[in-house]
């Protein structure tokens, strides 16, 4: 009976033991999964809404490193990690991956109208348009102010160009709101850049794809533009 009871006693002290360990290690989903109407069930039930504590922080931690705050997009600062492993899995296994870089033409006019709660406004709106359109395996970040990237995997520059302009000619037939019962159309400006054709490394691929966008600006806007080695005399 001694023993049994010694048992009853060390085993639980046991799976605590590894429980905390586990959580140390930053395995913060790590549960105690044991019923107990006693003391170590409550030190159980304790350890366990400590782990799912932690793993709601981490996760809102997460959340907050990764996301751009307006737009719910990922943040300039993703968007270098993700194109990062892109560019790194397309060199590994021969395939190409393109980038489009977005702006919203005459933006400072719908601040300046509307007032800049208008303005935070049309970027979530277009923000969730891009994400209702963009393929699955698109990654679309804010990279700056109205400017917007989307990274596009396995992705050459023909079918690139192809998805810039489905997403151009979808916000253009788009009615954003706002606010006060206003609303108003929008275009955008997309320059697209793909590599292995035209960058070598990401400052570069980042650098064509401003190129190209500048070119569809200069060009009278609302267009999509794809890089051209000539279009480096033309940027700003």
């Amino acid at each position: 009976a001694a023993l049994a009871l010694a048992r009853s006693v060390t085993n639980p002290v046991d799976v605590l033991q590894r429980g905390v360990k586990q959580l140390a290690a930053g395995k913060l989903s790590h549960r105690i999964d044991f019923q107990r109407h006693d003391e170590l069930g409550e030190l159980a039930a304790a350890f366990n809404a400590m782990a799912s504590a932690l793993e709601k922080n981490q996760a809102e931690l997460t959340e907050l490193a990764t996301l751009d705050g307006l737009t719910g997009l990922y943040n300039h600062r993703t968007f270098y990690v993700l194109l990062r492993g892109e560019l790194a899995r397309a060199q590994r296994f021969n395939r190409p991956v393109s980038l489009l870089l977005l702006d919203i033409d005459h933006f400072k006019s719908v601040n300046d109208t509307y007032g800049h709660q208008a303005g935070d406004a049309v970027l979530k709106d277009l923000g969730a348009l891009l994400g209702r359109e963009a393929r699955e395996i698109d990654r679309i970040c804010r990279y700056g102010g109205e400017e917007i990237t989307i990274i596009l995997p396995e992705t050459d520059i023909d079918a690139a160009a192809g998805i810039a302009e489905r997403l151009r000619a979808s916000v253009q037939a788009h009615t954003f709101a706002a606010g006060n019962g206003a609303s108003l159309h929008l275009t955008v400006s997309i320059g697209a850049a793909s590599w292995p054709l035209h960058a070598s490394n990401i400052q570069g691929l980042v650098s064509e794809a401003d190129a190209a966008m500048y070119a569809a600006k200069q060009a009278g806007r609302n267009r999509v533009v794809r890089y051209d080695p000539a279009l480096d005399a033309q940027a700003p």
